[in-house]
């Protein structure tokens, strides 16, 4: 461990400790499975970033339906490419440390296929034919599992609960972060199918 720690001055590693879920000797470990992704390109050179090719060989993202928007929200570059940073960040987000505010954030930005903020029903649709994996549906039972989610139902609790953070921004002068915004409207999608999968 000992050439691994060499890597960090100790105030680097209280750096990566502060701004991750991460102990010291996790952030050494990270780095470890970092550079065995390409350990020639990452000895010589610090800041090196690896393609998305080489970080979708981790064993937890090879089988992911969605390990290339996962290494492209994760990008620093926004082109799927991995610094040891962006890849620590990767990890920390989804330690079990990790709040599930900040889980929710990212898990929006993974299923915000064209990255305008909103999940619309073009990234639904993405993300039943990602998780269907081989068992490829038709357009048609796409479109009627989407009608089911109930996308205006949907949109109208984002729209509520936008309302109320603006309340509570104009009544408390309170902050309300986007993240809230996304959590709620994760929790309605998912109440939204419960309901359905119950009928």
């Amino acid at each position: 461990m000992g050439g691994q720690h060499s890597q960090f001055t100790e105030e680097e590693l209280k750096d990566y400790q502060e701004l991750t879920y991460f102990t010291q000797k996790e952030i050494l470990h990270c780095h470890k499975r970092f550079s065995q992704l390409d350990p020639d390109t990452v000895r010589t050179d610090k800041n090196a970033k690896l393609s998305s090719r080489k970080i979708m060989t981790l064993p937890e993202l090879r089988v992911n339906p969605f390990k290339d928007r996962i290494c492209r929200v994760f990008s620093s570059s926004k082109d799927g490419e991995l610094t040891f940073e962006d890849f620590l960040d990767m990890m920390s987000v989804f330690s079990e440390n990790a709040p599930k505010s900040v889980k929710v954030e990212y898990a929006f930005r993974i299923y915000d296929f064209n990255e305008d903020d909103y999940i619309c029903e073009g990234d639904l649709k993405k993300v039943i034919q990602r998780l269907c994996g081989d068992q490829k549906l038709s357009n048609e039972n796409v479109n009627a599992l989407i009608q089911k989610i109930d996308i205006v139902k949907l949109l109208e609790i984002a729209r509520q609960a936008k309302q109320l953070a603006m309340a509570l921004l104009n009544t408390k002068g309170g902050k309300v972060s986007e993240g809230f915004l996304k959590e709620r409207f994760f929790k309605a999608i998912v109440s939204s199918i419960k309901k359905e999968a119950e009928l």
